[in-house]
């Protein structure tokens, strides 16, 4: 058996009818397929993505092993294929997001010329084919801007979309801290705990992972709301000012009265507009910060979670 180099995960939930493009991608890859392998773990569907990931791992022309975590959420999801992994590193790729030909290659040449210890933050571009009024996730609140080639990241920006990591320096950091039982930040925490045994991040830019998924507006505001929800868990466990500086204190003060009805307004209104237009943008923008911000007050009063907020 040829020596594993990397793992990659990735974590779905009722993709039956996605996963087959997601996995195409997988198989056409530069870097040789004896040398990688994949682990898709699903998170209990209750669509037929299992019978598609059986069918896959059946024939495919990659090492390919399906995990069913019932009962699991992500972190916990994350941490048995990292368990059940057998490459130096793993690499963590969202189901939302379609591997570039070069995306394995490019992360094992980045971390060769790190040391092979190093956490490569992969870049994340619209796919050239999706139509420009598509609607993607965004991604935008929760990343830098002007990542530099060869500069070190904030741990911050190691966000678990396209990101590879030694396997080993996850176990033996206890991986994902399964206490966030609503997705959303764990990874960030798991970067802190990561760059303070002295992990570096860097950029990879040619490690392309493409946009290409459409979601409903509906669905990204429940995401963000879950990110803002685990913020406050972070926050208790990190007590980083990146973090507040980065993710908390640009939008502090937009949940007043005025900008509550504002946000009401946008919600309407970008259910009239095309996702390419600047308006749509700016507005939509705004409604997912303000479902972020609202999920981090009902954790900070101790609420239980809403559904998106509302």
């Amino acid at each position: 058996m040829d020596a594993t180099d990397v793992s990659l995960i990735i974590t779905v939930r009722n993709r039956a009818e996605l996963l087959p493009l997601t996995l195409s991608h997988l198989e056409l890859q530069s870097y040789p397929a004896a040398h990688f392998e994949l682990l898709i773990v699903n998170l209990a569907s209750t669509d037929s993505t299992q019978e598609v990931l059986d069918r896959y791992v059946a024939g495919a022309p990659v090492r390919s092993r399906s995990i069913l975590a019932e009962n699991a959420n992500r972190a916990q999801a994350r941490n048995q294929a990292v368990q059940k992994a057998k490459g130096r590193w793993v690499l963590f790729l969202d189901d939302h997001l379609l591997a570039g030909p070069g995306l394995v290659e490019s992360h094992v040449r980045a971390q060769e010329r790190h040391g092979g210890s190093a956490a490569i933050v992969g870049a994340i571009r619209h796919h050239p084919q999706i139509a420009a009024n598509t609607l993607t996730r965004d991604y935008s609140v929760f990343r830098g801007d002007g990542f530099l080639k060869g500069q070190p990241l904030s741990f911050i920006d190691w966000r678990a979309w396209n990101l590879s990591l030694p396997r080993v320096a996850v176990s033996e950091t206890g991986g994902f801290d399964e206490s966030f039982l609503h997705s959303g930040l764990e990874d960030v925490e798991l970067a802190w705990r990561l760059e303070a045994q002295g992990v570096r991040g860097f950029y990879g830019d040619d490690a392309t992972a493409y946009l290409w998924c459409p979601v409903t507006q509906d669905d990204e505001r429940c995401r963000y709301y879950a990110e803002g929800y685990s913020l406050r868990m972070l926050l208790d466990k990190t007590h980083a000012d990146v973090i507040q500086n980065r993710l908390l204190r640009p939008y502090q003060g937009r949940l007043i009265g005025p900008e509550r009805v504002l946000v009401s307004i946008y919600r309407r209104l970008c259910g009239a507009l095309a996702p390419d237009t600047g308006c749509f943008r700016f507005m939509f923008r705004r409604t997912l910060i303000h479902s972020f911000l609202k999920g981090y007050e009902d954790a900070a009063a101790g609420n239980p979670p809403s559904i998106c907020g509302d």
